[in-house]
């Protein structure tokens, strides 16, 4: 099968765009089938473009792609004490969901790879766990809500 989605032919690290770009102002497309391979290469190019700049958490728009797809990866270095705040092993989620819990909300400050050097405080409601579908095409689940939902929001 021949993928149509716009995902490049090597796992190489792509540049983060940033503030601007027009994948960031535009409503990412969601993956109508998470098991094409083409989607499990975005995961890995996901992966080279996140690690080569130390982040946490990238989304696909976040490297020119407009397409529901996140990586996150918190290692026990990264966490920040806030509860719900989990280690989690680095993760792929086709087209993610976010669901609230209650009306209480939390303040945190974030950063984000697509506005270098800025972060800002985000009010939300604490999220369930993060979840969506993997690369497979299984059920994927964050470890908790804390850091590993805040960058799969992003």
């Amino acid at each position: 099968m021949i993928s149509r989605l716009p995902i490049p032919e090597s796992d190489g690290a792509l540049p983060i765009v940033t503030a601007g770009h027009p994948a960031l102002r535009a409503t990412a497309d969601p993956v109508p089938d998470p098991t094409d391979p083409a989607i499990a290469r975005l995961g890995r190019i996901l992966a080279h473009s996140l690690w080569e700049v130390g982040g946490i958490g990238l989304a696909a728009p976040q490297i020119g792609i407009s397409l529901r797809v996140v990586l996150f990866s918190v290692p026990a270095r990264r966490l920040t004490g806030v509860r719900d705040d989990v280690e989690q092993a680095p993760m792929v989620l086709v087209n993610p969901l976010i669901t609230p819990i209650g009306t209480e909300t939390e303040e945190d400050w974030e950063g984000c790879l697509s506005l270098p050097g800025l972060t800002g405080r985000v009010f939300a409601a604490p999220p369930d766990p993060l979840s969506g579908r993997n690369p497979g095409g299984g059920d994927g689940r964050s470890n908790g809500g804390g850091l590993p939902c805040a960058c799969g929001a992003a």
